[in-house]
């Protein structure tokens, strides 16, 4: 956590803050565990308990799609045209207890003087193409592709694309914190481990073991893409079956754990490359 000041502020928190003319500045401590956890305290013009009008957006009823078969779901979402705005255009395409996404192309700003705010879930919206201007109780926040904006539980805000620029956005919704990834500074690389046949009818059943001895790698994670148990057994599930996934100072060092790993795993269905990041290598070499 690190503190960011903005605007006028007092030197002291929760102490008297008066405007030029002397009156005095709303105070809120705006977070959702009171003086722990991230928070914000902000200074209001007027109250921040003061609202001209509350009005609901339009109910969304999310159904699932379920034919009763567990499989592999493509979404074709380039045919999506634009609607409505950041919030009324939404088009939900999966979800769980844990997470809302969805796909929306708004064709609009929101009305003048709406704005908009999440009781119930952190949103992070996915820029993929677009301009435009983020409005939020902490300030305007200008976007553009590649952007992700993360918007906490309670947050005020409202999305101005700019005019003429067509707009296509992930959005995503979660009823716990939506944490920004830290970067470290350190390099990672994945060495995908598949079954004899991908790509295309791959051996199904064979069986995986040493899966802890290569976890016992330094910087070594171990993530599960088509595997299934099977009378207390492991076995391959699918195409991609396992990545093996090193973090390391350096590219080398990284490449050279995952490869020490994937060697430590009994896998007599599957087969892997061995040239994974040659380029990057080069790279870090010359």
């Amino acid at each position: 956590m690190y503190y960011v000041q903005r605007g006028s502020v007092p030197q002291q928190r929760h102490t008297q803050h008066r405007a030029p003319d002397g009156s005095l500045y709303a105070e809120e401590l705006f977070g959702v565990e009171g003086f722990t956890g991230r928070s914000s305290l902000l200074y209001h013009l007027t109250p921040p308990t003061q609202t001209h009008r509350v009005e609901p957006v339009s109910r969304v009823r999310l159904e699932a799609a379920d034919d009763g078969l567990h499989r592999h779901r493509l979404t074709k979402t380039g045919a999506v045209e634009p609607d409505g705005d950041i919030v009324t255009g939404r088009t939900p395409l999966y979800f769980n207890n844990d997470v809302v996404f969805g796909v929306v192309r708004p064709s609009a700003p929101m009305r003048e003087g709406t704005f908009y705010r999440n009781g119930i879930a952190d949103e992070m919206l996915f820029v993929h193409e677009g301009t435009g201007v983020c409005d939020t109780v902490f300030g305007p926040l200008p976007y553009g592709p590649g952007d992700y904006l993360v918007l906490p539980i309670g947050t005020t805000w409202r999305l101005d694309p700019d005019e003429g620029s067509a707009q296509r956005i992930l959005y995503l919704e979660a009823p716990s914190e939506i944490e920004p990834p830290k970067l470290t500074g350190e390099h990672a690389m994945t060495v995908v481990v598949a079954a004899h046949g991908y790509p295309g009818t791959p051996t199904s059943g064979g069986s995986i073991r040493e899966i802890e001895a290569a976890e016992q790698v330094e910087g070594v994670t171990v993530f599960h893409a088509g595997t299934a148990l099977a009378d207390n057994r492991l076995v391959a599930k699918g195409g991609r079956v396992l990545a093996v996934t090193a973090v390391a100072d350096t590219f080398a060092n990284a490449r050279a754990r995952a490869y020490r790993a994937v060697d430590q795993i009994d896998f007599a269905d599957g087969f892997h490359r061995r040239d994974i990041g040659w380029r990057e290598l080069a790279r870090e070499t010359a």
